[in-house]
């Protein structure tokens, strides 16, 4: 981690700064200090700029960093509230990632987290997330478990 730190630290503007964090993310995900991770992945995520002439600069792993750090949000720290705004930044800024479904359903646990049980808001709003997913995506790779989950919560 202290390696990766040192790049970002060297050349905060560098081709290898969205690397160097993601992989300190990971190493100090995987050695129980989620919110060491969180802290690179936010700092991935505040490297967006946008451009008025093509859309945006952005670093190549900037959607999987938000993707990554919404996930360690709702699966790691227990903040499904933080966990769905980071997701709807991802959606905002690249709606037509790749990983725009797996946002979408991380958001539709993320609501079912909000309380335990779920309440009947919380439950609706998984559904719209599910519905949202459905709609934009058809062909996602979330798509199964989106219509399971849709079934079990009895979504309208």
């Amino acid at each position: 981690v202290a390696r990766y730190d040192a790049v970002v630290d060297r050349s905060p503007h560098g081709p290898l700064l969205d690397d160097s964090l993601m992989a300190a993310a990971a190493l100090l995900r995987k050695s129980g200090k989620s919110a060491e991770a969180a802290v690179r992945l936010e700092r991935l995520v505040k490297t967006f700029r946008s451009s008025i002439i093509i859309g945006h600069y952005n670093l190549l792993k900037l959607g999987e960093g938000t993707l990554l750090l919404g996930e360690v949000y709702l699966k790691d720290l227990r903040d499904p509230v933080r966990a769905i705004t980071t997701l709807e930044v991802l959606l905002k800024r690249q709606p037509t990632s790749i990983l725009c479904d797996d946002a979408l359903f991380l958001m539709a646990e993320a609501a079912l987290q909000k309380h335990a049980p779920p309440s009947p808001e919380d439950r609706a709003e998984a559904c719209r997330h599910l519905d949202r997913l459905l709609k934009a995506h058809p062909d996602g790779n979330q798509v199964r478990r989106a219509t399971k989950l849709r079934t079990e919560l009895s979504c309208s």
